[in-house]
């Protein structure tokens, strides 16, 4: 529990800088590099495993920096009565629902996305998406991948005042695309964009 308790500081405290740097290739830089280094050697990394030798669990794939999805978008709050219950890790059901609608992304993605607001103790965020990379034997992990889960820290913020920062190269996998340990929420009904996101990260090369 210590354990995994510190690995969220870590991650949280990494966003935070993210947040607080308003150059995009900059911040993805810092970012890309504090990941690699918890992934290489924190015992709850998605990629560990006991038999590896200290600092030699693999580390994510990224694409290189890619401007053209360092996207912001202003939103709309919605009124929805649909409610999804999602299998966690420990088979317990949490529940999320449709809460925000981008409003300025179609002109570059061919879609707006939805984002959810998960449900009970503790709240938040949290943005799933599937490009076309994720099928037909792409490069991106098929399950989709995440950009915003504030409960896990993962949270890129604002731009300025109702414009969320919706930066595609911070995009990554859900830990279950690396262990099959972990059970991940999947939606599959939501947030398809209709073109390869070339951007964040790629699938791994192998699934413990």
């Amino acid at each position: 529990m210590l354990s995994l308790i510190e690995w969220r500081r870590e991650i949280f405290k990494i966003y935070s800088d993210v947040r607080a740097e308003r150059n995009g290739a900059l911040a993805w830089r810092k970012w890309k590099t504090k990941r690699e280094k918890l992934f290489r050697y924190h015992p709850e990394s998605p990629t560990f495993n006991a038999k590896r030798k200290t600092g030699s669990n693999p580390t994510p794939i990224l694409y290189p920096y890619n401007s053209n999805f360092c996207l912001s978008s202003k939103y709309k709050i919605l009124e929805s009565s649909e409610i999804l219950e999602l299998i966690t890790d420990d088979n317990s059901i949490t529940r999320i629902q449709p809460f925000l609608k981008t409003t300025d992304l179609f002109e570059k993605l061919n879609t707006e996305l939805t984002i959810f607001k998960i449900l009970g103790y503790g709240g938040g965020l949290f943005l799933p998406f599937f490009d076309m990379g994720c099928f037909s034997k792409g490069e991106n992990y098929e399950g989709g991948r995440y950009l915003i889960d504030t409960i896990k820290g993962a949270d890129l913020g604002e731009c300025k005042k109702n414009e969320l920062r919706l930066d595609f190269n911070f995009s990554y996998n859900p830990s279950c695309s690396y262990n099959s340990k972990w059970s991940c929420p999947i939606i599959k009904h939501y947030n398809k964009i209709p073109s390869l996101i070339d951007a964040g990260e790629k699938k791994p090369n192998e699934i413990l």
